[in-house]
């Protein structure tokens, strides 16, 4: 996509995910007690060749509510962040740190269950969709 289309559908507020990219449409499946906000997500754009994962929620649908990616640190975040995604015959697997805290997801592509695990305040929080591509 040119960047004159990218720029004009931010404008009009649209999601632009890369053609190769994973949209994953998905339904909360386990209890959000630690995570009401991550409990919103409803759809998942995994882009293996980017080694990006963005998430939407039900509140904010056309743009990312959390994005996961590398990126260059910067004066609130010294270290940046790293993320990496792979896929293998069983799904598709991305672990990172995101502003200082791990985070790690696996889709299973023969149960199409998503599994989302991070670490935050010395709690692990693991989380569950049900998601269709």
């Amino acid at each position: 996509m040119n960047s004159k289309r990218l720029f004009l559908a931010s404008l009009l507020g649209l999601a632009v995910t890369p053609a190769s990219a994973l949209t994953l449409r998905c339904e909360l499946i386990s209890n959000p007690i630690e995570a009401e906000r991550m409990g919103s997500v409803t759809r998942f754009v995994i882009d293996e060749a980017a080694h990006e994962v963005h998430m939407y929620s039900r509140f904010m649908p056309s743009e990312p509510e959390w994005s996961f990616r590398t990126k260059k640190g910067d004066v609130f975040d010294p270290k940046g962040d790293s993320f990496l995604v792979r896929t293998d015959a069983t799904g598709v697997f991305g672990a990172g740190v995101r502003a200082g805290f791990p985070h790690a997801f696996y889709y299973n592509t023969d149960t199409k269950n998503l599994t989302w695990t991070y670490i935050w305040k010395d709690k692990v929080t693991m989380m569950q969709w049900f998601c269709q591509a």
